[in-house]
């Protein structure tokens, strides 16, 4: 600011003084080109603020969020740009800030891997795929299949220019913190268990219509797995966790009283079969279990 005053007085002062001279001006501009004009031509100095075009930018609204599910709106604020959103668990979140730096620079190697499987293909084609634009309300389950209860996540979205491949807005987050499962008090007994030779049939009582599981493991990968763990509760809870994580239960899920099939099992092998309360991903209910083994050959 001193320079341009200083400028300004400089000028003033010789255009009074040498306005009858034959004097040059000459302005030295930072890109180092240069403009010149006569003095005798200067009648008075105006400042004009040059306007700058407002920054694009991306706004994250969060709407229903469930213990294994949220929805959420993006809004941009013209729809002139495409723009990439992801979702990510606070645990996932810090291992790409501390691994790659930024989530951008995630995102690209993410896109280049891609990449690979479709020869021909650069990371810029796959990004391209998966930008929008406008505004739009997303699911998270179009990312994650199931989120987590009681765990913190981050929606996060920005611009890019598709022809440059350039971040062209501020990174926006949204973080949340999806809600606990409400336990449920159905009390659940299994009262038979008839084994086949890959096969048993298991009959299932329970108090109420809450949803539960029907689910087994091997006796030999069960106990292993509480050896691991130093818990059977543990065990029970990290196998919980892990069928969530590849899709949940699927058709494992019954309500009231049934009697359930349990197929495609090994002749004459040990088992343990398990039922449990079970909504959104989480286990609601302790958990009963029955050892069987199935027919021999």
């Amino acid at each position: 600011m001193k320079k341009i005053f200083t400028f300004i007085a400089v000028v003033l002062l010789a255009t009074a003084t040498f306005a009858q001279e034959n004097f040059r001006i000459r302005i030295h501009k930072s890109d180092r080109t240069m403009v010149g004009f006569m003095l005798s031509d200067v009648d008075s100095l105006t400042f004009a603020k040059k306007e700058v075009a407002p920054k694009q930018n991306l706004v994250i609204t969060l709407g229903e969020v469930t213990p294994a599910e949220a929805m959420y709106t993006i809004k941009p604020s013209s729809n002139d740009f495409d723009y990439y959103q992801f979702i990510v668990s606070e645990d996932s979140y810090n291992l790409i800030k501390e691994q790659y730096g930024s989530l951008f620079e995630h995102d690209k190697a993410w896109w280049t891997a891609m990449a690979e499987y479709s020869p021909g293909s650069t990371w810029e084609d796959v990004m391209k795929q998966q930008v929008v634009k406008g505004e739009d309300t997303f699911e998270s389950s179009a990312i994650i299949s199931s989120l987590k209860p009681n765990s913190r996540y981050c929606i996060y979205a920005y611009g890019i220019d598709t022809n440059t491949a350039k971040v062209i807005t501020d990174v926006a987050e949204l973080w949340f913190t999806t809600p606990q499962v409400k336990m449920s008090d159905n009390v659940l007994e299994i009262t038979n268990v008839n084994p086949e030779k890959e096969a048993f049939v298991v009959n299932v009582t329970a108090s109420n219509n809450d949803p539960y599981v029907v689910t087994f493991q091997t006796a030999e990968s069960f106990n292993k797995l509480v050896a691991q763990l130093e818990s059977e509760e543990a065990a029970v809870d990290k196998m919980v966790d892990t069928q969530t994580s590849y899709g949940g239960y699927g058709n494992m899920v019954h309500q009231g009283g049934q009697e359930v099939r349990l197929e495609n099992l090994k002749p004459g092998t040990e088992y343990v079969i398990f039922v449990f309360g079970y909504e959104y991903g989480a286990r609601t209910t302790g958990y009963k279990k029955f050892v069987a083994t199935t027919l021999s050959e």
